[in-house]
């Protein structure tokens, strides 16, 4: 009898996860290209900040994770070619809530030079967030917006700086 429970509790668990992954994947929002930058909120080491839209060249949102290796190694390239960021307004924006423990113990030693731009933003976003307001389930998602603040590209995985930066 407790063989049967056991049994029959397993494959209702099973099918509830089989069930709520399928559902998940219909519900996947991806912001479009020429759509306007979404209003969300993130978090920085002195609280929580919204995106200033009032940018004077291009806006640039970086969603990473801290241990992924794409991630840091587009981290490095940024940090190599800040001289290439004075016309962008950059937010750096990962997935964990310890961003800035790992900035300030230095864990995070391929940032030291976008630290000292004005321009470059750091802060932690909710996976949630993340998925609802850009679609972002892969790390690293980069979203390119324009004067207008409409997105003209959207990259994901590997990419150069110049794939971001025209």
């Amino acid at each position: 009898m407790i063989k049967k429970i056991i049994i029959i509790s397993f494959f209702v668990v099973f099918v509830g996860i089989t069930i709520w992954f399928y559902v998940e994947s219909l519900t996947t929002y991806e912001i479009s290209l020429g759509n306007d930058l979404p209003s969300f909120n993130y978090h920085d080491s002195y609280g929580t900040k919204s995106i200033d839209a009032s940018h004077t060249g291009q806006l640039v949102i970086v969603i990473f994770s801290i241990d992924c290796p794409h991630c840091n190694t587009l981290l490095s390239n940024l940090n190599k070619n800040t001289g290439r960021l004075n016309n962008v307004s950059l937010y750096l924006l990962a997935k964990e809530a310890n961003l800035f423990d790992e900035i300030k113990n230095n864990q995070l030693n391929n940032v030291s030079n976008l630290l000292k731009k004005d321009n470059v933003f750091f802060g932690f976003i909710k996976s949630e967030v993340a998925k609802t307001k850009f679609g972002a389930r892969v790390v690293p998602s980069i979203y390119v917006f324009d004067i207008n603040n409409k997105l003209k590209k959207k990259l994901k995985g590997s990419v150069s700086i110049n794939e971001i930066i025209n």
